[in-house]
């Protein structure tokens, strides 16, 4: 009898472990996870609105109309939509706002051709009895659903439909958080680039920008090494030779300004990357060193970039004392 006591005890100290390590293990994925910036995102079937709304960032009020101008609406359960994440991701968490009268699946696939499941999201699930309701997957997040279960999944394409309702269905937002499946960062290196180009007026020899030499903290933001201009219509166009996994930045900018970085795979359509705010590094007046790569003693911690595909880099202003000044731009990754 006392043997069967004590095997049963350990039994059940053995399973309560194993529990107590996968919501430890749950917690630490959802900690590391960050919002993912898609790449693209597809549309197959008949739909209205812009399908960019679907990856924006933005909802509309709880409860607002299923077929309202922030909305991508349709009618049939033969249409769906693809999120491209331009990497392979360990997804963690999910984040979307439909019409709550309907039941909609969400994929993910590896290839972009064989899908799995990944979360059914049923008409009971949120609080909204009719019209857009915000619901998520993540602890903590105030439209947590507690009934939804998650297990992470490795996935570059996530696909979202209906699977059934009253032939009136909507998805305003998804949004998907993760981190990278493959340890991109560790196998980074400094990108040379081919060139550098501008549009509009500035002062100085515009190559200081990719030379690699960056002067000391605090120098004049006019200085001989640093490329300075005065408008907001002047930027600087970085051709990195080929396409890129863009993993990180380092720059060094005036730090009491704000700046803006965009990517582009074509040279023609970009898309933003990173924000600089003049409060973001430790330099109140002058040049200021700036890495959105977490060992870089010049760290910002509360920069969050998305490893994107990229082949051009831009930077410019986009608002300060109209006298900006960058003396260097240096980008990583990972040769495609």
């Amino acid at each position: 009898m006392k043997k069967s006591q004590s095997m049963f005890q350990a039994f059940f100290i053995i399973i309560f472990s194993l529990i107590v390590f996968e919501q430890a293990l749950n917690s630490y994925q959802e900690e590391e996870s960050k919002l993912i910036r898609p790449r693209a995102v597809e549309g197959e079937g008949i739909y209205y609105n812009r399908i960019q709304l679907l990856i924006d960032g933005q909802m509309p009020a709880e409860g607002s109309e299923w077929n309202g101008e922030f909305c991508v609406h349709w009618e049939y359960t033969e249409t769906f939509f693809i999120l491209d994440l331009g990497a392979v991701f360990e997804v963690t968490g999910i984040l979307l706002q439909v019409d709550g009268d309907d039941d909609y699946q969400i994929d993910y696939s590896l290839d972009g051709e064989d899908y799995f499941s990944l979360l059914p999201i049923s008409a009971s699930d949120g609080e909204v009895e009719s019209g857009m309701d915000t619901m998520s997957t993540i602890l903590g997040n105030p439209e947590n659903v507690s009934d939804w279960e998650l297990s992470p999944e490795q996935a570059r394409y996530i696909k979202i439909y209906a699977t059934e309702g009253n032939s009136a269905f909507s998805v305003s937002e998804l949004q998907v958080f993760g981190f990278l499946a493959t340890s991109l960062e560790s196998e980074s290196k400094i990108i040379q680039p081919e060139k550098v180009e501008a549009i509009g007026t500035y002062y100085n020899n515009i190559n200081s920008i990719i030379d690699g030499k960056i002067p000391p903290e605090e120098s004049e933001w006019n200085a001989n090494p640093c490329v300075y201009w005065e408008d907001m219509e002047t930027n600087f166009v970085i051709d990195l030779g080929a396409v890129f996994e863009v993993t990180g930045i380092l720059l060094q900018v005036d730090g009491d300004d704000d700046y803006q970085i965009d990517y582009s795979l074509d040279g023609e359509e970009y898309f933003p990357l990173l924000e600089i705010m003049s409060g973001d590094g430790e330099v109140e007046s002058g040049m200021d060193t700036m890495s959105s790569i977490p060992d870089n003693v010049e760290f910002i911690s509360e920069w969050e970039i998305a490893v994107i595909e990229a082949r051009f880099i831009k930077i410019f202003a986009t608002g300060g004392n109209e006298a900006y000044s960058i003396s260097e731009l240096q980008i990583f990754g990972v040769l495609r």
